[in-house]
């Protein structure tokens, strides 16, 4: 209480004292102040009415002094606080409810307002002229705490204006307490709340603005603690400049210019020499960045400056052109400025060293000026906008400013200067355009000093594009306008790669820059650019074929992309990449503006032959090369693709191809675009295209079978689901399974209902049926494959069993061993290797056509799931049955799963000759839909899980002699020698019971004949032999695959050729008939031995590539059974009278492949060379054939030894 005693007085005369000052006539107010600054109180003035007015006046002010001065605590806070009471109601009359209002007792009217921003001046004004000193220190911090949030805006905007006013009108400054750092604080972070780009409120407009009018005021009055003050200075500047459209580029870059420049003088951190010419560009800049205006006053009178407008009084409106006044001022300041910068631009040119470098920084410096009132005057958008005074001042000094500010050394003088030009384009065409053009385009071809085209001469490209775009063409003018072919040939003849890149950008500016619809260049111009924009993608600088790139991409795409597609064939490695990187990006903008299935449609439209081009097997080209590189371009579009975008393809291409069944170039594009619009959830556009197509389409008549292969339309009608179908990967399949349970019949349902539909179907249709359904999900396919397989080999249907067979390679081939789960009764590796063993024994005899090729496809089919048994290395999987994952150690990521890129039931490789299906159809069942797209060969999206209820006992030799068996159980795994994941022993079940077979002890039961009859036993055993040929033929996915078949059955082979442990071939031996010219069962079994490892250890150009896979010849995975075969091909080559000379033919080859092999299989096969010669000799003097002799004879001679 007793603290606020000396208070209470004071407070009780405020009321009135308010009342009294904020209800009185502006102009008696200002004779109270005038009369309490004199001193005299108004007491000389006599009695009349005025002056008892001005004593009431005089007294009020007085009494609200006395309150402000009153003592309180000496805390900035409480002094703030203490005046509150005085400060509110008059921010109350400042800033009034949009309904009025009443505050302190007085209506809030505009005279109130002006009352209240003259007693707000006068309560922060220095003695004599204001309130006190102390009076001034606490209103001041008052408005300061007011103007920051979280103040409510409507008191913010109040006190904003209250200190732009008091800045504006008082000569010596404002009081500390509103310093820079005491108040910006508060005002940017008021400014701050616009985005960037968007238009200020009227609240952080008048933030910034009062920002500018202290520290404008503060450059008059003391340029040093201006300097203190330069933070806040770079930081107004970068929002305000942030606050103007992208559109207009002037103010924009004016700002951006005027922050760098401000950031510049503070870095040299030497306040003496710099603070001073900062207060000045301030003084110059600063009223032109206010957004409301109204801060030339400040500046006037401390330098002696011309004043355009009135100062004073209330800060003018924001709408430019509200009167002739104001247009005027804006335009003599404009005028006055574009002298400047023409005066600096020709002292550039004509003085020296020194002097250059001055001018150039003059010359920017009114430039910057310049692009600041553009905006201010309204002339930023270009056109007829704006003061038109202005716009006149402008247009009539552009040539002599602009022009030659263009050609500055400067490069920030050169973009300003370009940005201020653009401005001026508009209202015809007139010879000041043209001098603009020539001087635009001479900058652009001088652009040999220039390191960064991009930042320098963006401005000047921008402007040299506003005005070619505006150039008029000629009456009757049919060719290209003279500047635009100007531009041209600077874009492939400019002296600089800046040059020919900044051209490139000019072209594209023009392009990117019309409205829609409008066509700013039409007829031979258009074809023109695309010529020229061609011609440099062949230039040797990658920042002008970069460009290029750029330019098509804002070129309509049905007339470049074919050009640009045609120019994929050209020698130029650098020119092709440019061309590929161009027709991806125009395809990217036309999705841009016009969607994603238009440049789909665009593409197709560039690719697709037309009529008389070529039938509808030829494709695109007759190239596969082009057309693959062709298509390659969609591969860098479809990245980019949305979602959504990526759906709408999906849809597009699969009706396009499903319309136009045997376009070849539909397939392809479908093929291309597979990596992206094949993953989920994509790819359920094309499941669900399929299913409607089948719905929508006729079965195969049963009475067409004869013509089946003849009416090819026919053929590629029933095609056109199944091509779309097979360029989709495997994650799509897996996703499928996932998301059409509800489906019936499935997709795998349908397929092999195709596959096996017999003579009703085409057999080109039946074939792709079959080999998709092997890339469906297995927990789909493989139990009802397996039942329909057993049932075909029950009812004798050869052709139903080759298709299931077919499926099952494919699946084996891209599912590895997941397509054959251990826990199905009918379709585990068990169940596989029993069919096939039914198959191989049931048609031992049938030499017909249908026989012979059903024995050739459970002859692969078990290749196949030996291949997939070797390469499965989940150390997880339990037992000898697996299912294997994608956890290989070496994956080569490319390879499909089971690493198999080619071959097949029914499309044998190497050296087998080409199917039926190659043949007829060559130009769809080739590169790149032969080999799966790497998409399709990623891990699938399920695994099965189940435990392994057909885990056998595996009989398995582990000796190098092969003649110790070892039964083995369970799974072993082995420590990897790189230490990471370990992995799974590499074993085969298959492999094993069929060296087993071979060796004629302990075979398993599915690898002898039901009735024991020898002779069946010993065309099974052959049959089995080529199982292994085919196994070794090809190579598998990974080295530890391929050591695994090395390592097990070369020793085996070696064991049964050799003639050793073959109890099988004892016993055929004891019932052979004595006829001299039959050939002994053990001799063939034998041979075959023989042969199966000549294949193996044969070497073939490529081994150990990536691209190739792992073959059992290579990284020297022979040469730890080198010895052992030579001993067994030497034991052979001796035997004369109880060996056949087949045998020996046999063993010869095998000599002939070893010494073929590579350096780590002779350097093993050194010891053994002397007993191999020997043996050669012998073989030479018994020989009974001359096959075998000639043979002996020229493997002597390769090894350097006499016959």
């Amino acid at each position: 209480m007793e603290e606020a005693a000396p208070r209470a007085a004071p407070l009780q005369r405020l009321g009135p004292a308010l009342r009294a000052v904020l209800g009185c006539d502006p102009k008696a107010l200002r004779r109270a102040m005038d009369s309490r600054a004199a001193g005299d109180g108004g007491a000389s003035s006599g009695g009349g009415k005025s002056v008892k007015m001005a004593r009431e006046l005089t007294d009020a002010l007085d009494d609200i002094a006395a309150f402000l001065a009153a003592d309180v605590a000496e805390d900035a806070d409480s002094g703030a606080a203490a005046a509150y009471p005085a400060v509110d109601p008059m921010l109350e009359h400042v800033v009034r409810p949009a309904n009025g209002g009443v505050a302190a007792g007085i209506d809030a009217t505009a005279k109130s307002k002006k009352v209240a921003l003259r007693i707000v001046a006068w309560l922060l004004a220095s003695s004599p002229r204001g309130a006190g000193d102390e009076c001034a220190a606490r209103v001041g911090a008052a408005l300061a705490r007011r103007c920051a949030p979280p103040t409510p805006k409507r008191t913010r905007l109040a006190a904003c204006i209250a200190l732009h006013h008091a800045a504006v009108n008082l000569v010596d400054g404002l009081p500390p307490s509103c310093s820079p750092d005491a108040i910006a604080p508060g005002l940017l972070a008021t400014a701050a709340e616009a985005g960037e780009g968007d238009a200020p409120t009227r609240l952080q407009a008048e933030a910034a603005d009062t920002l500018l009018a202290i520290t404008t005021r503060l450059a008059v009055v003391d340029h040093r603690a201006l300097w203190r003050a330069l933070p806040h200075l770079r930081a107004v500047t970068e929002s305000v400049g942030g606050w103007w459209p992208a559109a207009c580029r002037a103010p924009r870059i004016a700002a951006r210019e005027a922050y760098t420049r401000l950031r510049r003088v503070e870095d040299t951190g030497d306040a003496e020499a710099w603070s001073r010419a900062l207060a000045n560009a301030w003084m110059d800049w600063a009223p032109l960045l206010a957004v409301r205006g109204g801060l030339d006053g400040i500046t006037a009178g401390a330098v002696g400056r011309d004043v355009d407008t009135a100062v004073g009084g209330e800060v003018p409106s924001p709408s430019h052109g509200a009167g002739d006044g104001v247009e005027s001022a804006q335009a003599r300041q404009l005028a006055r400025w574009l002298e400047t910068a023409a005066a600096a631009a020709s002292a550039e040119r004509t003085g020296g060293h020194g002097a250059t470098a001055a001018a150039s920084e003059r010359l920017a410096h009114a430039l910057v000026a310049v692009g600041l009132l553009v905006g201010r005057a309204g002339l930023a958008g270009g056109g007829e906008s704006g003061d038109a005074h202005a716009r006149a001042a402008l247009r009539n000094r552009a040539a002599d400013a602009l022009v030659p500010a263009l050609g500055s050394r400067s490069g920030a003088a050169r973009d300003l200067a370009a940005s201020i030009a653009a401005c001026a384009i508009g209202g015809g065409w007139g010879a000041e355009h043209a001098a603009l053009l020539d001087g635009s385009l001479a900058a652009l071809d001088d652009a040999s000093a220039v390191g960064d085209v991009r930042s320098t001469y963006s401005g000047v490209a921008s402007l040299a594009s506003a005005l070619v775009a505006a150039e008029p063409r000629a009456v009757g003018f049919g060719g290209t306008r003279p500047g635009l072919a100007r531009v041209l040939r600077t874009c492939e003849h400019g002296r600089t790669e800046e040059a020919r890149a900044g051209a490139l950008a000019v072209i594209r500016n023009v392009l990117e820059t019309a409205a829609p619809g409008e066509d700013v260049v039409v007829g031979s111009e258009a074809a023109a650019i695309t010529a020229a924009s061609l011609g440099a993608l062949k230039d040797p600088t990658l920042v002008v074929r970069k460009a290029a790139a750029a330019t098509f991409s804002a070129l309509p795409i049905p007339d470049v992309l074919p050009r640009l597609l045609r120019a994929l064939s050209a020698k130029d490695a650098r020119e092709r990449a440019s061309a590929r990187e161009s027709a991806a990006g125009a395809m990217r903008a036309y999705t841009e503006t016009r969607g994603a299935s238009a440049a789909l449609d665009a593409f197709i439209a560039a690719v697709r032959p037309g009529p008389g081009e070529g039938d509808v097997v030829s494709g695109v080209s007759e190239n596969d090369a082009e057309g693959s590189r062709a298509t390659s371009v969609l591969r860098g579009w479809s990245e980019s693709l949305t979602e959504d975008q990526a759906r709408e393809v999906a849809a597009g291409i699969a009706a396009a191809t499903l319309r136009n069944p045997g376009v070849t170039a539909l397939v392809r594009v479908a093929s291309a675009l597979a990596p992206r619009v094949g993953e989920p959830p994509a790819c359920r556009e094309t499941f669900a295209a399929v299913r409607a197509a089948w719905s929508a389409s006729r079965p195969a008549e049963a009475s067409e079978a004869s013509e089946a292969s003849s009416n090819a339309d026919d053929v590629f009608e029933r095609l056109a689901p199944l091509l779309v179908l097979r360029t989709l990967p495997l994650e799509a399949w897996d996703d499928d399974h996932l998301f059409s349970v509800d489906e019936s019949p499935s997709v795998p349902d349908v397929l092999l209902d195709i596959a096996l539909a017999g003579a009703g179907e085409h057999d080109e249709v039946r074939r792709v049926a079959a080999e998709l359904h092997g890339r469906a999900h297995p927990d789909a396919t493989s139990e009802s494959r397996g039942v329909r397989l057993a049932e075909a080999v029950v009812d004798g249907a050869l052709g139903r069993a080759r298709a299931c067979m077919f499926s099952l390679c494919s699946s084996l081939a891209f599912r590895g061993i997941d397509a054959c789960p251990s826990h199905s009764s009918t379709a585990s590796p068990a169940a596989t290797r029993e069919v096939c063993a039914r198959i191989l024994e049931s048609l031992g005899m049938d030499d017909s056509d249908e026989a012979t090729k059903t024995r050739m496809g459970a002859t692969e089919t078990l290749a196949s799931l030996v291949r997939a048994e070797l390469e499965d290395a989940d150390v997880d999987r339990p037992g000898d049955d697996t299912d294997g994952d994608d956890d290989e150690p070496l994956s080569l990521g490319d390879e499909p799963r089971g690493g198999r890129a080619e071959g097949g039931l029914l499309e044998p490789a190497d050296g087998f000759g080409q199917s039926p299906l190659t043949k007829s159809l060559a130009n769809i069942y080739v590169d790149p839909l032969a080999a799966p797209t790497p998409a399709a060969r990623r891990e699938p999206l399920i695994r099965v899980l189940d435990g392994d209820d057909g885990t056998e006992n595996v009989t398995e030799n582990v000796t190098e002699t092969g003649t110790e068996n070892v039964t083995e159980t369970g799974t072993e795994t082995i420590p990897p020698r790189d230490g990471s994941r370990p992995t799974r022993r590499r074993r085969s079940a298959t492999l094993n019971g069929i060296l087993a077979a071979l060796q004629g002890s302990s075979a398993p039961d599915w690898t002898r004949p039901a009735d024991g009859n020898p002779g069946a036993a010993t065309r099974i055993r052959l049959t089995l032999a080529d199982v292994l040929v085919s196994v070794a033929r090809r190579p598998l996915r990974d080295a530890d695959a391929a050591a695994a078949f090395a390592d097990r059955a070369l020793p085996a082979l070696a064991a049964v050729a050799g003639g050793s442990g073959s109890a099988a071939c004892e016993k055929a031996t004891e019932k052979a008939t004595a006829d001299a010219n039959r050939r002994d069962p053990c001799d063939a079994t034998r041979a075959a031995a023989f042969h199966v490892a000549m294949v193996a250890v044969a070497p073939v150009t490529g081994d150990g590539e990536p691209s190739g896979g792992f073959r059992v010849s290579g990284g020297g995975r022979v040469a730890s059974h080198a010895r052992l075969l030579a001993a067994s091909c030497a034991s052979t080559l001796r035997s004369s009278g109880d060996v056949h000379d087949s045998v020996r033919v046999a063993a010869a080859r095998l000599v002939t492949a070893l010494v073929a092999g590579d350096d780590d299989t002779l350097e093993a096969l050194a010891g053994s060379i002397p007993e191999v010669r020997s043996a050669l000799r012998s073989a030479v003097d018994t020989a009974e054939s001359e096959e075998l002799a000639d043979s002996c004879r020229r493997l002597l001679t390769c090894m350097g030894a006499v016959a």
